[in-house]
């Protein structure tokens, strides 16, 4: 399954990058996450690995990712190394003045019948649409 989201964000791209980056706050926005910690010393960059405890299903799992790509203020993107998983996240932004237009494209994949396929797309569209809300006005609201 992929679906992509686009929204614009009153932070400019610097401060869109430095919020995205800073994966200690990815509980602050994602309702799935309950906690996320960088498992590599130093700064976020290509390689850097951070482990997510996520909630699916009704049962908390760790989650382990890595940063595939890292353009400052323009790109970042994460996949998970969890066997399995098949949990992929890319982020791309471009600068409209005082605004950001964000562009996040979700790559996972469904496990189970073809039947309940829809029902789980609906269900990860949702709250990916919510999701996508509270990044924004989280952005848009930090100093």
């Amino acid at each position: 399954m992929e679906l992509t989201s686009s929204f614009l964000v009153a932070r400019r791209p610097s401060e869109v990058f430095a919020y995205l980056s800073a994966v200690e706050r990815i509980p602050e926005w994602n309702a799935d996450v309950r906690a996320c910690e960088l498992l590599d010393p130093g700064e976020v960059r290509v390689g850097s690995r951070f482990v997510q405890r996520r909630r699916g299903l009704g049962q908390e799992q760790d989650e382990t990712f890595a940063v595939t790509a890292f353009a400052p203020d323009q790109a970042i993107s994460v996949a998970s190394t969890t066997p399995g998983s098949g949990l992929a996240f890319d982020w791309r932004l471009e600068d409209r003045g005082p605004q950001t237009f964000v562009t996040n494209r979700l790559r996972m994949a469904l496990p189970g019948r073809r039947l309940l396929r829809p029902v789980v797309q609906r269900l990860v569209r949702r709250r990916v649409t919510a999701n996508m809300r509270r990044l924004t006005a989280r952005i848009e609201t930090v100093d």
